[in-house]
């Protein structure tokens, strides 16, 4: 099956979101999110890897909003902060703040 760069790209930023959230402490892991919801780890270990041959589940996309405050839009698009709440200081998928924010990131 051939994935679109577009496609490729949504699921490298969710991989990059749930590793944003493991680096936060809000999970412990991938694993800690499969299991919350259901999901098979070695199947999204496969897709970790090989995103190019491999399609993510939207449901994965939707957890991450509703759970986590992750901005739908920076999923899909890649546009705008990674996260909804202003409690996040990272904005996109190369960690840069806001401009005009003088504030560092937090990791």
């Amino acid at each position: 099956m051939k994935i679109s760069k577009e496609g490729v790209a949504i699921t490298k930023r969710f991989f990059q979101a749930i590793d944003m959230l493991q680096m936060q402490h809000t999970i412990r892991g991938l694993q800690t999110f499969t299991r919350e919801h259901g999901l098979n780890r070695w199947n999204m270990i496969t897709l970790k890897e090989s995103p190019d041959i491999r399609v993510l589940k939207p449901e994965c996309l939707a957890y991450l909003v509703q759970d986590y405050d992750v901005s739908a839009e920076w999923l899909l698009t890649g546009v705008g902060p990674m996260f909804k709440g202003t409690k996040h200081l990272f904005t996109d998928s190369n960690n840069r703040t806001p401009k005009g924010d003088d504030s560092k990131p937090s990791v």
